[in-house]
Parts: C-alpha cells; structure tokens; sequence
C-alpha cells in the first residue's frame, strides 16, 4: 500500500525552494550536448583513420616488397654461376680525346663512371646508335679492366 501524502509534502516538492525539474528545455539540451560530444568524437576517429590509412599507404609505396629482394638475390646468384664465354677476336681501338666513361650510352650528368685519357687501349665488345650517334660499349685495358660506353667521337674508328 502506497504511502499517504503528508501535507509537508506539498512544500517540499512544490514549494518555493523546491528542487526544480528541468523540463522538456532541459532535456533538449542535455541531448543536444551529449549528441555533440558524440560528433566530435566520430569526426576524431573517421580522421584519425584516415590519417592512419594514409601513413600506412605511404609506407607501402616506399618499401621494398620481400619479392622484389628475394628476386633480385636469387637473379644476381643465377648471374655469378653462368660462365661468361670468352669472346672471339674483339676489335681494338684507341682513345683519341678525353672524354667521360659512362655506364649508358646517353649524355646525362648521372651516367658519368670514369674518364679516359688520349692514347688508352680499349676493346669494344659492342656498338649501338643511339639519337643519331654512335657508342661503343669498351673495356679499357688499362689493368683495371673498367667497362662502359664511350661516344664514337672520343675513340678512333676499330678495325673489323
């Protein structure tokens, strides 16, 4: 059975210094509040993964995937065990101007691997026209046996 109302009662939850419930303002406000502290809570993590993904996938686009060192390894081992033949009679010829040993045959600062002086003896092992010019892919005799290209204008013309 339910308690009887006592005329205190009256004064205490209505009377002038009662605590005040807040109201349908209240609560709007209240849910207002809490729906924007969710908000900023989604927006956070939504960026905060994004940010996230966007790290990873610069990691990716900057590391060496395991295959590619793998293949390469496995390629330059392959290349050490097949023998290089002997080539036949390679023609000789000599530098005539000094000029730069490059590892391509095009004129780019970042081919440049040597320099040849006038006089050097140099076997060419092949020759190729690239852009309207002439390159002969050489060893150099000089004891260290370097190899790279050299422009036809820096050797003179090898013998068949």
């Amino acid at each position: 059975m339910p308690n009887k109302p006592h005329s205190s009662d009256w004064e205490r939850n209505f009377g002038r210094n009662a605590q005040r419930r807040r109201g349908p303002l209240g609560l709007f406000v209240t849910l207002t509040l809490v729906l924007a502290f969710l908000a900023i809570i989604a927006v956070g993590a939504f960026y905060g993964v994004e940010q996230y993904q966007a790290q990873v996938h610069a990691q990716a686009l900057t590391a060496t995937p395991l295959w590619e060192k793998y293949y390469a390894d496995q390629t330059a081992t392959a290349m050490a065990r097949v023998p290089t033949p002997a080539p036949a009679a390679l023609p000789i010829t000599r530098v005539v101007s000094t000029g730069n040993l490059r590892s391509e045959p095009r004129i780019i600062p970042e081919t440049i691997i040597g320099q040849v002086a006038v006089g050097e003896a140099a076997t060419v092992l092949e020759s190729r026209t690239v852009e309207d010019r002439l390159w002969y892919r050489v060893r150099l005799t000089d004891g260290a046996s370097r190899e790279g290209w050299l422009s036809s204008t820096l050797v003179e013309a090898p013998a068949p």
